[in-house]
């Protein structure tokens, strides 16, 4: 599968305290706190958090991956239970505490709101996931499970503002 490569990014100022992430390559742009940073590492984009203070663990984020399935097209019901399947079967325990459907730049999304143990870190999640033209889009919040609730609302934020250019 291949993820997310982002070329020609531009990124400038929306509203106060705000920026926007332009992605020309796939189309697509994202909004991000101006207090969070926004690249790519191994081909995800992701947004970042800023440090709490130097004793830190965890920097909660949100991210973004887009799979390629022109090799094993899914449509979002596959698609879906393979993702559940994949998180069954990861190291630790993983606890499902919601999934539900909605909308998301026009598209027919499932989000799913998680609980697991990463090797020994408690972490929860908030997932929002569509198929769309043979690619699987991710768009994942993961934070401390302690931390959760404080960087929810911008993540959200963050996560809802995912739209298509074209």
């Amino acid at each position: 599968m291949q993820t997310l490569l982002v070329a020609f990014v531009s990124i400038f100022a929306i509203q106060t305290g705000w920026l926007e992430f332009n992605d020309t390559q796939n189309n697509i742009k994202m909004q991000y706190p101006d207090t969070w940073t926004a690249g790519t590492e191994q081909g995800i984009l992701i947004f970042k958090s800023p440090l709490a203070d130097a004793a830190d663990k965890f920097q909660e984020n949100v991210n973004l991956v887009i799979q390629d399935l022109t090799s094993q097209p899914l449509n979002l019901e596959q698609f879906t239970e393979l993702s559940v399947e994949q998180y069954k079967q990861m190291k630790g325990t993983v606890e499902f505490i919601s999934i539900e459907d909605m909308k998301l730049a026009g598209q027919p999304t499932k989000k799913a709101v998680l609980k697991m143990n990463y090797y020994g870190t408690q972490l929860k999640l908030k997932q929002m996931w569509f198929v769309k033209n043979k690619a699987a889009y991710l768009i994942t919040y993961t934070a401390a499970e302690a931390e959760f609730n404080k960087y929810e609302p911008s993540a959200t934020t963050l996560m809802n503002s995912f739209t298509f250019t074209k």
